[in-house]
């Protein structure tokens, strides 16, 4: 699930029916605030905005906002930059009947990726992506121009289980990665000479660089 960046009231879910969607609570808010913290009381939206089981043909297990755009993955080794083919605006002025039409913009090859419950992650600033893949290893894409290319650097862990989760910090230049096995690799981005493109750069820990709650660090080289 994911909330959009600046249109309020905005977001998207995806899950184990194959199924992407927008949805609104624009107009319940009046509810939410009288019904405040209590628990007996729910507001119930059954009607999303969007829906489309044609993205994906299986569990769709994360799904991000990139401006007006989404980004989307599945088990089919890629992630799918698409956007619903009205006008986001359109959309979330809740006018239209429920929508099913999309546009795929672009997708991106990982592989080594057909596992349920691989999470990718952009930055703050949207401009990086990054995803692990089942056999240790991380993949960084610079997010440009969707209707050009795009630059991706990769990083091999010398542990090949599964990258389950990536997030990076505030600033953008480090990437976060979760492995199954319980540890935590932490790289650090660094950018070519010929462009700016992101380069994760990695040395193999060893124990003493373990933190004491038994997380991995990886250093820069």
């Amino acid at each position: 699930m994911s909330c959009h960046g600046f249109r309020e009231k905005l977001f998207v879910s995806s899950g184990m029916d194959d199924a992407v969607k927008i949805w609104s609570w624009d107009g319940r808010a009046p509810f939410l605030e009288s019904a405040g913290m209590a628990a007996d009381v729910a507001c119930q939206i059954e009607t999303p905005l969007f829906t489309s089981t044609a993205l994906h043909s299986d569990y769709v297990d994360c799904v991000h906002w990139y401006g007006d755009v989404l980004i989307s993955k599945s088990v089919d080794n890629c992630l799918v930059m698409w956007r619903p083919a009205v006008d986001i605006a359109t959309l979330a002025a809740g006018a239209l009947a429920p929508q099913t039409a999309f546009v795929v913009l672009r997708e991106f090859d990982i592989p080594n990726c057909g596992l349920w419950y691989i999470r990718f992650a952009l930055s703050a600033d949207l401009t990086v992506m990054a995803c692990g893949n089942r056999v240790g290893g991380v993949h960084v894409w610079r997010l440009g121009d969707y209707v050009g290319g795009a630059a991706s650097a990769r990083m091999q862990l010398k542990v090949r289980v599964p990258v389950r989760i990536v997030q990076f910090d505030a600033s953008g230049e480090h990437v976060l990665a979760g492995l199954e096995n319980g540890t935590v690799h932490v790289f650090a981005l660094v950018h070519s000479e010929n462009d700016d493109s992101p380069v994760p750069e990695a040395a193999a820990a060893s124990d003493s660089d373990k933190s004491e709650a038994g997380d991995k660090m990886d250093a820069t080289l």
